[in-house]
């Protein structure tokens, strides 16, 4: 793997994610999820998610509105993101942040996003029956030790008892991210939490690092989501597709 001076050279057969974070319906950047480290990359995040899709680049998209202040403003971009990406099928997008319903939940399917991204409403009774729907992506984010909940605000269990709790799981789409390394670019946490049968894509701190390391052995590394590095132009755009 080589290293240019200004860029990250990717050349791997994973998937990478470019994420599209929106508050306010701008496209922004936070930092550990700390809105008080807010940089807005982009005041019409459609532009953002058009120039992605033409060139091949898969989309993670996050509501932050709808995670941080249970309210979004971002419905309708999320509308017509779905309706542009569904022109491309070659480009996958997932979508998540506030979706904490099954109301919500059946919204968003109708819509043409790959998947939907959920974390909080997995730890509701009687909502063990989403695990089995194929749209459904699982949001694992946690901090050190510590699973945390509705937009990154409240721990409620530990990592090992969280493990436990999902041990039944297989094949199933896992979005895995480490809230201290998020925004960082100090390279994204390899550890896997769940069970190895299933497929996961690492979130928080994608670095020169993980560019470099060799992911052959993790075979349950589905692909990487990509913030900070992508809008610092640290990525070339070119090794991204696919």
């Amino acid at each position: 793997m080589v290293i240019d001076k200004a860029h990250i050279i990717i050349m791997r057969k994973v998937k990478y994610f470019i994420s599209v974070d929106m508050m306010g319906r701008k496209c922004v950047r936070l930092v550990g999820g700390k809105t008080d480290s807010i940089r807005t990359y982009a005041r019409n995040p459609i532009r953002a998610i058009a120039m992605l899709i033409n060139n091949d680049i898969n989309i993670h998209m996050i509501d932050l509105d709808g995670c941080i202040h249970k309210r979004s403003t971002n419905i309708q971009l999320a509308k017509n993101a779905s309706y542009i990406v569904s022109f491309y099928r070659n480009i996958t997008i997932q979508l998540g942040g506030g979706i904490r319903t099954v109301r919500m939940i059946n919204f968003f399917i109708r819509m043409s996003f790959d998947y939907l991204i959920v974390g909080t409403i997995l730890y509701k009774k009687d909502c063990s029956f989403l695990l089995s729907n194929k749209y459904i992506a699982i949001a694992l984010d946690y901090y050190r030790e510590k699973v945390y909940i509705k937009g990154w605000l409240r721990s409620c269990y530990s990592l090992s008892s969280v493990s436990k709790m999902f041990s039944s799981l297989r094949d199933k789409r896992i979005i895995q991210t480490d809230i201290e390394r998020d925004g960082r670019m100090m390279g994204v946490s390899n550890k896997i939490i769940f069970d190895k049968r299933n497929r996961y894509i690492l979130s928080g701190g994608y670095s020169a690092y993980n560019a470099n390391q060799d992911d052959d052995g993790i075979k349950s590394l589905y692909g990487y989501v990509i913030g900070q590095a992508f809008y610092k132009n640290r990525v070339r755009i070119c090794y991204l597709r696919g």
